[in-house]
């Protein structure tokens, strides 16, 4: 009856040969995944990076853009205000009206508003006024322009 068992060192080997393979096999399986895993987050990572270097350029064509529309406003604004400091040019408001003469016209019988020319100083901050608004105005369109385009770009990947 002895003889039909087989030796217990060969039971031994056999169960460390057969958790060898297997432990070797999840070694190795896990060892394989985790470098795929390792390379794809490297190429992901590569896309991201090219990415952002687009939405950077981006950024900096729009900045650009909106420094010289800034620029150009700006000397605009500079011709303005010498020409109102200097007399050449002036503001003027609406300071009442006048009533047309009895013989005029029924087209302009309504009134014809008079105008009151504004003192060069005051011409001055009434135009500062307005540019400080229009930058703002411009830096928000340019904010509302470089969104969109960023949006555009994401939604198209």
């Amino acid at each position: 009856m002895f003889g039909l068992l087989p030796n217990p060192w060969v039971i031994i080997g056999v169960m460390l040969a057969i958790s060898s393979a297997f432990g070797g096999g999840y070694y190795k399986g896990h060892h394989d995944a985790t470098t795929e895993m390792q390379i794809e987050v490297a190429r992901l990572n590569d896309e991201a990076r090219v990415k952002e270097r687009e939405m950077q350029e981006r950024a900096n064509n729009h900045a650009l853009e909106l420094r010289k529309a800034q620029d150009n406003a700006k000397t605009e604004n500079n011709r303005v205000a010498d020409g109102l400091l200097s007399g050449s040019m002036w503001l003027s408001v609406p300071c009442g009206a006048v009533q047309p003469a009895p013989s005029a016209p029924a087209a302009a019988r309504p009134g014809i508003k008079a105008q009151c020319k504004l003192d060069p100083a005051a011409a001055r901050k009434l135009l500062d006024i307005a540019a400080e608004g229009d930058d703002a105005i411009r830096q928000l369109n340019a904010l509302i322009d470089f969104y969109n385009d960023v949006r555009g770009t994401l939604l198209e990947r």
